[in-house]
């Protein structure tokens, strides 16, 4: 009789260790980000400092970590910046995060920009890049990003 309740322990173990394998190998749908605002944040007699906030939505049952987020951002078809941002954000299962990353513009894509339209106030902007993300269950996983829209330039 002993036998049987160490059985049945050792295969409750057993299936609780194989589901949390199964888990591991699941990937997560990729996060939602939308570029919220864009400002200038600096003027320096070569650059600009440009302020862009993203809002990043989780659609999983598990929380996220975005760990690196490499980037390029176009306004109205002229590349502005590329980077990569390195500061971590959890972001909570079917919940909202903010990520808010520098970027630096040469004065010369800028240039080009105005002389597209001196009156423009919107711009359409593409964001591209690559998320790493990491979370419970898994190490880390990369998502291409590829997102456009409509932003109005904070001065």
């Amino acid at each position: 009789m002993r036998s049987k309740p160490g059985f049945l322990r050792a295969l409750g173990v057993l299936i609780a260790g194989l589901l949390i394998a199964g888990c591991s190998g699941v990937r997560p749908q990729p996060p939602e980000v939308s570029l919220k605002r864009l400002q200038v944040a600096e003027l320096s007699l070569s650059h600009a400092n440009l302020l862009a906030d993203l809002r990043i939505y989780n659609p999983n049952l598990i929380a996220l970590t975005l760990e690196q987020f490499d980037y390029t951002l176009s306004l109205n078809g002229v590349k502005v910046s590329s980077g990569r941002s390195l500061e971590p954000t959890t972001v909570a299962s079917h919940g909202y995060g903010d990520l808010t990353v520098k970027l630096s513009a040469a004065y010369f894509d800028l240039i080009r920009l105005v002389q597209l339209n001196t009156q423009q106030k919107s711009f359409k902007y593409t964001l591209q890049g690559n998320l790493q993300v990491g979370g419970l269950g898994f190490v880390s996983v990369n998502y291409p990003l590829q997102q456009s829209g409509e932003i109005h330039i904070e001065r």
